[in-house]
């Protein structure tokens, strides 16, 4: 089956695995979705799950970006991106989505806060668990811009620094940790009118591994309706094995049939309830159902969202 790729253009993290598929150079389908909610034929698909992007393909729904690389890696093992970089993939990564995302994004809100609308200012806030009006929103995004610009300039310099041994963030050739960091970077240059020239101008191995980065593109994309991705889902049967061995977790006291919900551990309040399908150290898979989609699996991540009981 085809990949279906739901996103919108100006999303960081889509963009991340739009430069995977293009690497990889595989051919997938498009889904434009709203930016803000409500997603009516998404949320539809993903049991209530509101973050973009998510990967379809039949009537299997990947959930974040992690998960969504890992399976096209598994799927598309050709020009593989899975590599070693020395034990230290997964700390940056990390340090990038919880700490250098979050400080990019304020910046950006701050140096864009008139042109940004009121119903994306409250959407943000509410996913961030923030009790800001977007005047208060806008406000402190201006007044923060000049120190988060000052720490930007310490955490790229880092990266720049980095890059000097070997060009790519872990390791000697392009991977995966690329491909993580590239969000906070294009995020930057693409939506702050002066970034490009000021990373050009402090951080130059910073602005050449964005370009070699970006280089190879999206690959062939083709735009279908949010409707069509749906009827694909009702059509289709899930693959339950993607996932993984079907152990239950003693940590947790959770195994497969348990009735539960999973939350995003920070960004996103949301939560998506169902039965689950399979559960490794690494995934979890939920069956779901619903008149729109029929039977679904919607995998997720273990790293980075609460699962409970329900």
């Amino acid at each position: 089956p085809d990949i279906i790729l739901h996103h919108f253009n100006t999303s960081p993290y889509a963009e991340k695995i739009r430069l995977i598929l293009g690497y990889k150079n595989i051919p997938w389908k498009s889904v434009l979705v709203p930016n803000i909610m409500p997603k009516p034929l998404y949320t539809a698909l993903t049991g209530g799950y509101r973050r973009v992007p998510v990967m379809q393909i039949g009537a299997d729904v990947y959930c974040d970006t992690a998960l969504i690389a890992a399976e096209i890696e598994r799927r598309f093992p050709a020009s593989p991106i899975m590599k070693s970089g020395g034990g230290w993939s997964e700390p940056i990564i990390n340090w990038h989505d919880n700490y250098l995302f979050w400080k990019v994004a304020r910046y950006v809100i701050g140096k864009n806060a008139d042109a940004i609308s009121d119903d994306f200012l409250r959407d943000r806030a509410k996913m961030m668990r923030l009790d800001l009006t977007p005047e208060a929103n806008r406000a402190k995004g201006v007044a923060e811009a000049p120190y988060i610009l000052s720490q930007l300039h310490i955490a790229l310099g880092w990266l720049d620094e980095a890059l000097s041994a070997t060009g790519f963030i872990a390791g000697n050739a392009l991977s995966y940790a690329d491909f993580a960091l590239v969000p906070s970077i294009w995020f930057l240059t693409t939506r702050v009118s002066d970034a490009p020239a000021m990373v050009e101008s402090r951080f130059p191995r910073l602005a050449d591994w964005l370009k070699r980065v970006s280089a190879s593109g999206y690959g062939t994309r083709e735009e279908i309706s949010g409707e069509a991705a749906l009827a694909i889902a009702l059509a289709g049967k899930p693959e339950m094995k993607a996932s993984g061995q079907a152990k239950p977790d003693e940590a947790i006291g959770i195994s497969v049939g348990d009735k539960v919900a999973i939350t995003p551990e920070s960004f996103g309040t949301e939560t998506v309830s169902g039965v689950v399908a399979a559960i490794s150290p690494q995934r979890i898979t939920l069956h779901w159902n619903s008149a729109e989609v029929g039977d679904v699996a919607i995998h997720f991540p273990r790293l980075g969202y609460v699962v409970s009981k329900a």
